[in-house]
């Protein structure tokens, strides 16, 4: 396992965040002793003052430890920690010199950040054969799910997306509303044993609230209360950002120095004695969703520069073939009464993707519509009730064009 350590004044300790019982246990004398030579003689040679601009306040020297793992860390005796030695094999980063640094305390600027909210789990870190390819790590381990349980994506877009999880590659999901796209990250964060914070970025009306947080009175005096989003993007998972096409524009600028190489959460808001930026857990991958076309209201265009800060990958709706057995397998509908349900949902998506109509139809819709066929309604009733509702009767008659769809089968 690896430990990420701070420097400051000649003493060394973990970053917070890494470990539960590592923030609470951490003894700087106790651990010395435990280095072997090679370690003390590079602490002792790394100067007692770091300087460090704000912008770099994330680039102080960082070793990082590679332990050799005997057991995990006991929870109740920290004394069995002796039972982990350091390698020789050490790694860090140097000191960036910068003429208008300031001597800041590390240990404080890079504080782990708790929130009311702040969820305790433990991660589990994802180990592969680097001898192995990652794929076929990926398709012995986590492989794509049946579609006997009801589910279904093509393999290659489940190892892509398991594949950037795991290689911690920040991910877009492009597609009309109900392809799939949250299902499929619920899954696979299921599937890898990772946390999954979702956020829905299309219901954020002040995101400089609801990412960093806010100001608050308390004893009569302010107090910067930070959102949970700071202390999410701080611990390893998965955070979801759904329907990014929704959010404010103001969300970019929060976001640009999380997805890229700084990997950084910026909180200028805070008080001046608050901590005002935040690492990104080396652990920690950012998804994202998005609807995008003039149909979507209330979407935006997503910035080129918020764009190129993620790997993009298209979902579509499924083929009538699979969509029919998806229905079969979750309400037992049987396949000819599936496809009469799919035909009008494709004529009525063939309609919208040629600008005739202004929404699609989505599996969620047609897994409604089965449901209530199985339930003893007629197709014709069934349709009626989930397809049409869609669609004002006012809106350019719209109504009127999906009930003439539905007259046509």
């Amino acid at each position: 396992m690896k430990i990420y350590i701070n420097i400051k004044n000649g003493k060394f300790r973990p970053m917070f965040g890494q470990s539960e019982h590592l923030d609470k246990n951490w003894d700087e004398e106790l651990n010395e002793k435990m280095l072997n030579e090679k370690s003390r003689k590079l602490i002792r040679g790394l100067r007692n003052d770091m300087y460090v601009s704000e912008n770099f306040s994330f680039d102080p020297a960082t070793l990082v430890f590679n332990f050799e793992e005997i057991h995990p860390f006991a929870e109740e005796d920290f004394d069995e920690f002796n039972e982990y030695k350091f390698d020789d094999t050490i790694e860090y980063k140097a000191v960036r010199n910068d003429s208008e640094s300031k001597d800041e305390d590390i240990n404080k600027t890079s504080s782990h950040i708790e929130t009311k909210q702040t969820k305790k789990s433990e991660h589990v870190k994802i180990k592969y054969d680097p001898g192995v390819s990652l794929l076929k790590t990926i398709k012995n381990k986590y492989s794509c799910p049946d579609i006997e349980d009801g589910f279904y994506v093509q393999e290659k877009t489940w190892n892509y997306l398991v594949r950037n999880i795991i290689k911690k590659k920040n991910t877009l999901l492009l597609g009309p509303t109900g392809t799939g796209k949250t299902d499929i990250i619920i899954r696979i964060a299921k599937q890898l044993n990772m946390e999954l914070n979702i956020y829905d970025m299309g219901a954020m009306i002040d995101p400089l609230t609801d990412l960093l947080g806010t100001h608050r009175i308390k004893n009569g005096n302010s107090v910067f209360d930070y959102a949970k989003f700071v202390a999410d993007v701080q611990k390893p998972g998965i955070i979801l950002l759904d329907e990014l096409s929704r959010a404010p524009l103001m969300t970019n600028n929060i976001l640009f120095p999380c997805l890229d190489h700084r990997r950084t959460l910026n909180i200028e808001i805070a008080g001046s004695t608050d901590i005002r930026a935040v690492k990104v857990h080396p652990d920690c991958v950012f998804i994202a969703t998005a609807n995008i076309g003039q149909e979507y209201s209330g979407t935006n265009d997503i910035d080129a520069a918020l764009m190129n800060r993620f790997n993009a990958l298209q979902v579509d709706y499924l083929p009538q073939d699979i969509e029919a057995k998806i229905l079969n397998v979750r309400t037992s509908i049987d396949s000819e009464k599936a496809n009469k349900i799919l035909n009008v949902a494709n004529a009525i998506r063939n309609s919208y993707m040629k600008q005739i109509v202004s929404k699609p139809i989505s599996t969620r819709e047609t897994l409604e519509c089965a449901e209530l066929v199985v339930d003893g309604f007629s197709i014709k009733d069934a349709v009626n009730l989930i397809f049409c509702q869609k669609y004002s009767k006012t809106d350019n008659d719209e109504y009127d064009i999906i009930k003439k769809l539905i007259m046509g089968f």
